[in-house]
């Protein structure tokens, strides 16, 4: 079974087939059909394995599409519950959350030491729709949760060295999701940082979602 699930990209997503019974699966691999039998555990566990990818794709053509994306382009989802979750994000829990008020004295001005090493290494503490920028007149805010706490850095000539280096950071995810109102996205680079600090750097991250498909 984990040698189909390490292949599993080279399945066409559109061509699973499982029977009424649930004990036959057909499938093209490499461009040839195949059929599998629960003839022993190993096929029950691939039959299994198939029906999860059809349950997920429900009959979508534009999911399968998705599917056949992410799964050939890594094997990071290759695991039935990381590849549903993809699919399926659960809307981030600061989604709904207001912007905080200009003058909230709550929030934390305090960015810590200005590295930007040790900020960027801790991106999994961030929730990805919470980051934002509020431009008022002439002054421009980002704002942005870690550890479940409202931060906010304003933009301007004082910013330097790392700050500098986190505020251009934070803003150019808040440029990815479109100031978090792509939920989905959000989700995903939440699910991402948290699996992973690979790609807790911008540049990485926007790599990466290109690769799996999920920014154009």
């Amino acid at each position: 079974v984990n040698d189909l699930i390490d292949d599993v990209h080279r399945v066409g997503g559109g061509s699973i087939a499982i029977s009424e019974d649930g004990r036959k699966a057909v499938f093209i691999k490499d461009g040839r059909k195949q059929l599998i039998t629960d003839s022993n555990d190993t096929n029950t566990g691939i039959i299994r394995y198939m029906t999860g990818l059809n349950e997920i794709a429900d009959g979508d053509e534009d999911r399968v599409q998705e599917m056949t994306q992410v799964l050939r382009a890594t094997d990071d989802y290759d695991n039935l519950p990381a590849l549903e979750a993809y699919m399926d994000p659960a809307k981030p829990r600061t989604w709904a959350d207001p912007t905080p008020d200009w003058e909230d004295k709550s929030i934390k001005t305090d960015i810590g030491n200005g590295d930007e090493d040790d900020f960027i290494e801790d991106m999994n503490k961030v929730d990805a729709a919470s980051i934002r920028i509020v431009k008022q007149g002439n002054t421009e805010k980002l704002y942005f949760m870690k550890d479940n706490k409202w931060h906010v850095m304003e933009n301007g000539d004082h910013l330097g060295g790392g700050y500098r280096v986190i505020y251009d950071e934070m803003a150019s995810v808040a440029n990815m999701t479109n100031n978090g109102q792509n939920l989905e996205l959000a989700a995903r680079i939440d699910q991402i940082w948290k699996r992973t600090d690979k790609y807790n750097e911008t540049d990485k991250l926007e790599d990466y979602l290109e690769k799996i498909g999920a920014v154009a």
